[in-house]
């Protein structure tokens, strides 16, 4: 059986009881890291390893040094996942359990997603949900988050402007976004004509006015 295991933000007390069970359970256990390094994962389970386990570790080809929207990067991560699916497939068709660390929650944001959309429709998969980083993040600072019907959104920081501020002007407590990028900017075509990326400065006005900027400025929490 293949087991997607989260492991919360990185402190390995924060894993679930299920989670500790699992590792210690399974033969294989199997993480992702950055080539030449050990990879966090496999730090924050040092303590729950036992000799016997099989560890195979999945080394990035690459990592922040392409883009992400480059076609040499979705080429070279795209035959990864597939190389190490089918690594992780012949561990299970011999029978052995493999559990895949997954910093955080397995199904956000994880790379351990890459490999169960390629196995789900073959092999048995049990997710173990993880503390995401986020919730981590704000556990620590202890700072509470969302009050009622509070919409909290998720924007990934690896966007670039432009994807960020069309993110902005679609969510529907926006009233307006303001970066030259977007069409619905008053300057736009005189700024297609003058710059090649529109720069990295957006501002935007919530509906609600006034009040509701204070509202949104009060609640606002910034981590570093």
């Amino acid at each position: 059986r293949l087991y997607g295991v989260g492991l919360g933000p990185g402190d390995p007390e924060l894993l679930t009881l299920k989670a500790a069970r699992i590792i210690g359970m399974v033969p294989v256990i199997a993480y992702f890291a950055k080539l030449g390094r050990r990879g966090h994962a496999r730090t924050i389970v040092d303590s729950f390893l036992k000799p016997e386990h099989q560890l195979l570790a999945m080394y990035y080809p690459v990592t922040t040094e392409v883009h992400f929207e480059d076609a040499d990067y979705v080429s070279q991560l795209s035959q990864f996942y597939a190389e190490q699916a089918a690594l992780i497939a012949a561990q299970l068709e011999a029978g052995r359990d493999v559990a895949v660390l997954s910093e955080g929650d397995p199904l956000f944001y994880g790379s351990f997603m890459h490999l169960y959309e390629r196995l789900r429709g073959r092999f048995g998969v049990t997710i173990i949900p993880g503390v995401t980083g986020m919730a981590g993040c704000w556990s620590a600072a202890g700072l509470s988050m969302t009050w009622g019907d509070d919409i909290l959104s998720v924007l990934p920081g690896t966007l670039d402007a432009a994807a960020l501020a069309q993110k902005l002007e679609a969510h529907p407590q926006v009233a307006r976004a303001i970066f030259p990028g977007l069409a619905s900017h008053p300057g736009h075509a005189l700024a297609a004509k003058q710059m090649s990326s529109f720069g990295g400065m957006i501002s935007f006005e919530l509906k609600g006015g006034l009040t509701a900027s204070r509202a949104f400025l009060s609640s606002l929490r910034v981590f570093a």
